[in-house]
């Protein structure tokens, strides 16, 4: 078997990158244990602590997989270009789910209000009063019981109102 004079070159890429992808998966699971236990030690929703887990998880794999491309020689500065226009599209495509999302953490961590709280509220779009108990609280909506209904609140509608609210305790 002959080998040229580039092929030499491309096993040890190669074992570098086997090794950049085992220390990536390292890297990842520290993480997440890390993530696990800081959220439980300052008592953050676990809706929260899985989504700061997901954002570490893509952010880690994307740096693992970008080095171990560059290691081989591969050229990203067009697939990089052609992923950022397809990111802007997908950014208009998915505002209103990025801004509940984003919303969803913010009233997760600041807990402006809990499970079993009565809150009334106006929006903007609306011409009356919104109100309920809220029944459960996630990253994409606030579900409230009124007079036996359920409404489901969009929570970047719920950050950007005004709220009252009327505790339990």
């Amino acid at each position: 078997m002959i080998l040229s004079r580039h092929s030499i070159h491309i096993f040890p890429a190669v074992i570098i990158s086997i090794c950049l992808v085992f220390i990536t998966i390292l890297i990842n699971r520290m993480l997440q244990k890390t993530i696990k236990r800081l959220g439980n030690t300052h008592d953050l929703e676990i809706q929260l602590i899985e989504a700061i887990q997901q954002l570490s998880r893509i952010f880690v794999y994307s740096i693992g997989i970008t080095l171990c491309l560059e290691n081989l020689h591969i050229q990203l500065s067009a697939l990089f270009g052609t992923l950022g226009v397809i990111a802007i599209g997908i950014g208009f495509a998915l505002q209103n789910a990025l801004a509940n999302m984003t919303s969803g953490i913010f009233i997760l961590y600041y807990k402006p209000f809990f499970i079993g709280d009565y809150i009334s509220f106006e929006l903007v779009e609306s011409d009356g009063i919104t109100e309920g108990k809220i029944l459960s609280i996630n990253l994409r909506i606030t579900t409230l019981e009124f007079q036996g209904n359920k409404v489901l609140v969009p929570n970047h509608m719920l950050y950007s109102a005004v709220v009252t609210v009327k505790t339990n305790k």
